[in-house]
């Protein structure tokens, strides 16, 4: 029983975006790598402007946890810029 809802979660996926404000002296470009770092095992994309950065991330596993990831690899690439200045 528990094996197969473990599998459930784990078939599916669901799609997250953001747009987040580059606070000023954040190279938008060091973060997109950061965040791909943060994000190896899941789908993400990125683009780009000097004022904001757009994000769209698919993860797999229920909405709450996806969402609770999505936020805390945003937030953790975002040090993770702010560190390689």
């Amino acid at each position: 029983m528990m094996l197969a809802h473990l599998q459930q979660f784990d078939e599916c996926c669901h799609t997250l975006e953001t747009d987040i404000e580059v606070p000023d002296g954040i190279n938008p470009e060091i973060f997109l790598k950061a965040l791909k770092e943060e994000m190896i095992d899941d789908e993400v994309q990125c683009s780009a402007t000097k004022e904001s950065i757009y994000v769209t991330a698919t993860i797999r596993g229920s909405l709450e946890c996806a969402q609770a990831l999505f936020d805390s690899k945003t937030r953790s690439a975002m040090r993770l810029a702010r560190l390689r200045l």
